[in-house]
């Protein structure tokens, strides 16, 4: 059975519950100590824990979902793309909401973070297929 149904609005909405979820989750469990270290994520942010999460969940109902490296070489950050119906979404919740940037690898947890689906943003992002098109 597929979790996904109703208007694409709808799935958007679902999706976006999703990501919430796993992002509360991540970032509660999430304990640096005194000097910013946490035991799984050293000095880094938990950018790839919440997107590794988002696409476990959304292939375990029988999706497409991968994770994309969108930052840069300075600030990496993770987000996740979706397949649905042919065309790729791409859902994110930036940085920003959750953690200080001070610096390659050098992440700082924004104390009482309570995450909900405006933080999600989201595109329609081209496919393969589009891609290799506009050449």
């Amino acid at each position: 059975m597929r979790f996904f149904n109703g208007s694409m609005q709808e799935i958007i909405k679902q999706i976006k519950d999703i990501y919430v979820d796993c992002a509360q989750y991540e970032y509660d469990t999430w304990h640096p100590d005194e000097l910013g270290e946490d035991l799984e994520v050293g000095c880094g942010g938990i950018c790839d824990l919440i997107a590794d999460a988002v696409a476990s969940s959304v292939c375990d109902l029988g999706y497409d979902a991968w994770t994309l490296n969108s930052g840069t070489e300075d600030a990496p950050h993770t987000s996740v793309c979706i397949d649905y119906e042919g065309k790729h979404y791409c859902f994110d919740i930036p940085y920003q909401y959750y953690e200080i940037y001070h610096g390659p690898f050098q992440y700082e947890k924004i104390q009482e973070v309570e995450f909900n689906r405006n933080m999600v943003i989201y595109h329609e992002a081209p496919t393969l297929e589009e891609e290799e098109g506009s050449y």
